[in-house]
């Protein structure tokens, strides 16, 4: 099969001068947001629908509280050029003294903002704050024009009965451009704290609060589901899933709002190692995503910095990028059947130890460390087997355009 990949490639790169390819669901490699970045986390970002400003939730005072600011830039594809803080909207009994060596000391609102959405025409901007240790839920704040500042609002526009089951802390929401539609992370039993799922409510106006709420079965799975980001459309839907050795982006879509979604795939595309993934935001047109990073070490977060991928258009970067796939799949390959020889070989040890025990406790111990072993290997055989198919897919890919 190796062989067969390397042929394919070698056919691949003779005919791709003469091949029409395409873009298709492709992204280049997560790059850091560099102008809104320093010795502090940022989080939870939103791209404007004119794609002129990002918002995103900052640590600069190191005290894990967060406050929000807005980048801006004079073009959507352009180089982000100013960060303003969103003073009014952060202020909630937020305040700073000077101490007497000098030092600024600095005590965060008492209701942070976790996550924000503005509107199409930028006179709405919804936020959740957790007001407290046992809840968050959803405002709306409106101003009449542009040029106002973003201030706070005693409007919460999600009040169902079962409000107290919101997420609790920080996750993604979002709305269609129509904002009669919701989309966000609840506990499926407030019991369990890692029963994340994603939920969505309707309503008929945007003067109106949102109705009961109700679970997206064809989105969720069996492991935590959360930050749901709906497209402008509400026909395609991204968020992420805790299912593949940590927080990977998913996607999904549907041909209408009556259909449920299907198609569910990982974004294998876009990946940080070591990292998990959060609170995915794209462009209005969907051509740019970005996401949260954060690094964690022993199951504990040290960092978060929020990262951006393209969707690959140009042809010969997507031709580069699809080769370059192939061959890591194939070294994944390669890495997996070694590690199955290896517990292949410890299996047989194990095995070969059983005559020489003579104490029933003793066999069994091997016995049962054989049978680990052995489904270890068939496992990280099987792992191979699919590295080697997802390579021939990229190829063919390619090749098909």
């Amino acid at each position: 099969m190796v062989r067969e990949l390397i042929l394919r490639a070698i056919c691949f790169i003779v005919l791709i001068s003469g091949m029409s390819v395409s873009a298709g669901n492709h992204w280049t490699e997560p790059r850091l947001v560099t102008e809104i970045s320093g010795d502090f986390n940022t989080i939870s970002p939103f791209l404007s629908f004119d794609g002129k400003s990002l918002y995103f939730g900052a640590d600069k005072y190191h005290r894990d509280t967060y406050l929000f600011y807005v980048a801006t830039r004079p073009q959507s594809d352009g180089p982000f050029v100013s960060v303003v803080e969103l003073s009014q909207l952060n202020d909630a009994n937020a305040y700073s003294f000077i101490r007497p060596d000098g030092r600024v000391v600095y005590r965060g609102p008492s209701s942070p903002i976790t996550n924000v959405w503005v509107s199409a025409d930028n006179l709405r901007i919804y936020y959740t704050t957790s007001y407290d240790i046992r809840s968050t839920t959803v405002y709306c704040s409106e101003r009449t024009d542009i040029s106002q500042a973003w201030g706070r609002s005693n409007r919460a526009v999600y009040t169902d009965s079962n409000y107290y089951k919101f997420k609790r802390g920080r996750c993604g929401f979002s709305l269609t451009t129509d904002e009669l539609s919701l989309v966000f992370t609840m506990l499926r039993d407030s019991r369990a704290p890692s029963s994340d799922a994603i939920f969505t409510v309707q309503r008929e106006s945007i003067d109106e609060n949102f109705g009961s709420p109700y679970l997206l079965d064809d989105v969720n799975s069996e492991f935590a589901d959360l930050d749901p980001f709906i497209m402008p459309n509400g026909l395609t839907i991204y968020f992420v899933s805790a299912g593949n050795n940590g927080f990977k982006i998913f996607r999904a879509d549907r041909p209408t709002k009556a259909d449920p979604f299907a198609n569910m795939e990982m974004i294998s595309d876009i990946g940080v190692p070591g990292c998990d993934l959060r609170c995915p935001a794209l462009s209005a047109d969907g051509n740019t995503i970005y996401f949260e990073v954060q690094k964690n070490i022993d199951g504990r977060q040290v960092s978060s910095k929020i990262y951006y991928s393209r969707l690959i258009q140009d042809p010969a970067e997507l031709a580069k990028h699809l080769i370059k796939h192939a061959v890591l799949e194939k070294e994944n390959a390669a890495n997996a059947l070694s590690a199955a020889m290896e517990f292949e070989r410890q299996a047989i040890q194990e095995l070969q130890q059983i005559k020489y025990d003579h104490h029933r406790n003793v066999f069994q111990k091997r016995l049962l460390r054989a049978k680990v072993f052995l489904t270890t290997a068939m496992f990280k055989q099987w792992l191979a087997e699919e590295a080697i198919e997802k390579s021939l897919e990229d190829l063919d890919k390619a090749m098909a355009f």
